[in-house]
């Protein structure tokens, strides 16, 4: 199945089944890039007839950028998880209660993980 045939079996499936259509999908323009697009279609009569009415955005950027964030956090997690030095947070004030601790901190401490 074309993507093209898979996005309007999506727009009926869920026309039919919501009334509306919201998802984040891949296309690929008139110039071969392929973009993200968030879809935001629904169903409108205009004279009797019904039609569907979509919103096409483009947030190939902001995928970019969730994409790099992610990776980021990955590699800090990586780090403070694998250093021998104790890393970790809590709570404010001088009853502070551990949020998270890396495996060195729960070492030191004689944490439960």
């Amino acid at each position: 199945m074309t993507k093209a045939k898979h996005y309007i079996n999506m727009f009926c499936r869920h026309i039919k089944v919501k009334g509306a259509a919201d998802e984040e999908v891949e296309i690929v323009t008139k110039s071969g890039k392929i973009k993200t697009v968030h879809i935001a279609a629904s169903i409108i009569t205009i004279k009797g007839k019904s039609l569907v009415q979509g919103i096409f955005r483009d947030i190939t950027e902001r995928r970019l950028i969730e994409k790099k964030i992610k990776e980021s956090e990955e590699k800090y997690r990586t780090l403070a998880d694998n250093i021998n030095v104790g890393v970790y947070r809590n709570t404010p004030g001088p009853e502070g209660k551990f949020i998270e601790a890396n495996p060195a901190i729960v070492t030191m401490f004689g944490l439960r993980e």
